[in-house]
């Protein structure tokens, strides 16, 4: 059930975003040159940022990941560690 709820409310935000989306391309389509140079600076800026965090969501999973690797192994060796 909570999997219906979760999907429900991607699919409210994709549908808010293609309705966003869709208004742009309408600007884009009837705006002047400037606008759409200001439209796609901020799209690349936004594209930017997401990257940014996208990579830093990886790095920290993977650094979660090579912990319990280290951790199992370090606990497969039989060796115990006191903390």
């Amino acid at each position: 059930m909570c999997d219906v709820f979760q999907l429900s409310g991607e699919l409210d935000a994709a549908q808010i975003s293609v309705k966003d989306l869709e208004q742009k391309v309408s600007l884009l389509e009837r705006g002047s040159v400037a606008n759409r140079h200001t439209l796609l600076r901020g799209v690349q800026e936004r594209h930017e940022k997401e990257v940014i965090d996208l990579r830093n969501q990886i790095e920290s999973v993977t650094a979660k990941l090579n912990a319990k690797v280290c951790c199992r192994a370090i606990l497969s060796s039989g060796v115990h560690v006191n903390a």
